[in-house]
């Protein structure tokens, strides 16, 4: 018996019960990701100068270089996985 199976024989209560703790783990990963990442910014180790603040990168500047990185290893990914079916 598969595990989504196992899950959907159980009562209701139960599976509220999966739901909310599923549900809590996520939202503790996410919050631990977005306070980790974070931290730097709100407690930097140095102080930061005005010539550093200015000759820093625009956020979007980083955004955009990040996503293209991204968008380009999915692709890659894609590619790979057609490759890989013959198509």
């Amino acid at each position: 018996m598969s595990l989504l199976q196992n899950i959907q024989n159980k009562p209701e209560y139960v599976r509220w019960r999966i739901l909310y703790g599923t549900l809590a783990v996520c939202m503790i990963v996410v919050v631990a990701l977005w306070v980790w990442t974070i931290r730097g910014h709100v407690f930097p180790k140095k102080e930061i100068t005005v010539q550093e603040t200015v000759s820093s990168p625009s956020p979007f500047k980083v955004l955009k270089e990040s996503g293209t990185v991204v968008f380009k290893d999915f692709v890659g990914g894609i590619n790979k996985i057609k490759g890989d079916f013959g198509e």
